[in-house]
């Protein structure tokens, strides 16, 4: 059984996708030098992700989601780390995988690690959607990241996209000159929220989905409170089974997020209760320390969300 290892990763939360873009099969090679790509990036305002059919076709979804209109993405070259995987026989798919369950905190590490190179920012319209062109010769590659700051002024978080080339039409096998990325996001304004992650014997860290929490306080008498269902707050000697009380479930993305839930300036916690398949719950995991501040300003809250002892920005 593998160690399990808590992570707790702060950062101000910018971008959610969860359908990362695999390399298709492609009918010859490709010689579409120029590639229009048209990023559709739709939010989730519950934290319910819908997972998206991201095959480079436009699509039609009726699923509550909003669009996240005036949001800045960053967009690189990604071909020297994907032509690596390839001269290596790795596969890209993999790496691709990989990439699109990092955290802001991994990918932001991923890039500066591999050195890659900032083609250019994009933003959305009003409807969510921003159209650019890249060369799309034969194994070019590119990571598409939403920057930390949207001129919305509305905190989302979403994972990163790799796409490669060439890129082929499911149904043809031939190259697509023109390509249609969704992302996935959720709205976390001032939400407190963190990633859990695991770490196997090599040392090899990954999102952990499926461990439940639970968020308590202590009330003036010193007693422990829940979070409750109803936005109230309980009492009980067995949080895990009481149905009374509010179960956060990390994603597979390892995001645990406690969102649309009023919380009163003080200190409160995140709590495991049920860990993940195969792991054991640390001691640590069992008090993660959140502190809501108080004031506000005519620009906002002044002061941050602390979760273990690092900020959430507004």
């Amino acid at each position: 059984m593998m160690k399990k290892l808590m992570f707790v990763v702060i950062t101000f939360l910018t971008f959610l996708s969860i359908s990362t873009i695999i390399k298709l099969p492609v009918q010859g090679a490709s010689n579409v030098n120029n590639v229009q790509i048209v990023l559709h990036h739709r939010i989730s305002e519950d934290g319910n992700f819908v997972e998206v059919n991201n095959d480079g076709k436009e699509h039609y979804y009726n699923d509550g989601m909003v669009d996240g209109a005036n949001t800045t993405f960053s967009v690189y070259d990604l071909t020297t780390k994907y032509t690596d995987y390839l001269t290596h026989n790795r596969s890209p798919e993999n790496l691709f995988q990989k990439i699109g369950v990092m955290s802001p905190t991994m990918i932001q590490k991923f890039i500066i690690d591999n050195k890659l190179h900032k083609l250019f920012n994009v933003t959305t319209n009003n409807a969510g959607i921003s159209t650019f062109d890249v060369n799309g010769s034969d194994y070019k590659a590119y990571l598409i990241v939403q920057n930390n700051n949207d001129n919305s002024g509305t905190q989302s978080f979403a994972m990163p996209i790799a796409i490669s080339f060439p890129f082929g039409n499911t149904n043809t096998g031939k190259p697509m000159s023109v390509i249609h990325i969704y992302t996935k996001a959720t709205n976390l304004r001032r939400a407190p929220y963190f990633f859990k992650y695991g770490k196997d014997s090599c040392g090899n860290k990954f999102p952990l989905g499926g461990a439940k929490f639970v968020f308590y306080r202590f009330a003036d008498n010193h007693r422990k409170e829940y979070l409750g269902i109803n936005n109230d707050w309980v009492t009980s000697s067995d949080p895990k089974n009481d149905y009374r009380i509010l179960k956060l479930s990390s994603h597979k993305s390892g995001l645990v997020l406690l969102q649309k839930y009023d919380l009163t300036p003080g200190t409160y916690y995140f709590s495991e209760v049920q860990s993940a398949k195969g792991f054991k719950i640390s001691s640590y995991a069992r008090h993660i320390p959140v502190w809501i501040p108080g004031s506000l300003t005519n620009l906002g809250f002044s002061r941050d969300v602390i979760v273990n002892h690092s900020r959430i920005p507004p």
